[in-house]
């Protein structure tokens, strides 16, 4: 559909990470950067039919995430439908004191899968320099929906100290620098990579 030229829009929730902290810019946040690979790959024309909706706060967990579902993703989508496409939920390293049990966490997907035009979810996995992440935890509701999971502390966080140091992937205790986000985009455009020229499954035919 975008590289036919239809309006696609990609939204991001998550906290602080998702927000952009850490990154020399707004625009080198891994939100971004993901978008702007997208646009490279997948895009028509310039690639602007695919557009972004960024809802990351920092600070927040996923119940105070889905509280904002609406106003800060819905009634900014500027797409005839009013829908985002593809959804990226960021609250690996934000739930650990979550209320529920990761159940709101569950139902935030659950409910963006049931939007009418059936959007990609796609469960991206942060990690602090210390290797805290939440991951584990969140991976049954990953895998009970068959979506696809993005995790950094499998992937990027391996090869600190050996093709990274930590000083220049981390800003601080919690946030990637701008190279440790566009590392995260990086990481997510190869999922989606890998899932385009993967066979289709006879479900989605």
């Amino acid at each position: 559909r975008a590289k036919n030229g239809e309006n696609i829009t990609v939204a991001t929730i998550g906290g602080s990470i998702t927000e952009g902290a850490g990154a020399s810019d707004y625009m080198e946040c891994w939100a971004c950067r993901f978008v702007f690979g997208m646009r490279e790959r997948y895009g028509a024309g310039d690639g602007k039919n695919i557009k972004i909706v960024n809802a990351g706060v920092g600070g927040t967990a996923s119940t105070f995430g889905w509280m904002r579902w609406d106003r800060d993703i819905l009634q900014r989508v500027k797409d005839d439908d009013g829908l985002p496409d593809i959804v990226i939920v960021e609250y690996a390293v934000n739930d650990g004191q979550e209320p529920t049990g990761h159940k709101c966490y569950e139902s935030m997907v659950r409910s963006i899968l049931d939007q009418p035009n059936k959007p990609a979810v796609i469960l991206l996995f942060s990690v602090f320099p210390t290797g805290y992440t939440l991951e584990n935890e969140l991976l049954p509701v990953g895998k009970a929906y068959d979506l696809m999971m993005i995790s950094m502390k499998r992937s990027a966080f391996q090869y600190l100290d050996d093709k990274w140091t930590r000083q220049e992937y981390y800003f601080d205790q919690y946030h990637p620098t701008s190279l440790g986000h566009n590392v995260m985009a990086d990481c997510i455009l190869h999922g989606v990579e890998l899932a385009e020229s993967a066979p289709a499954d006879e479900a989605d035919l």
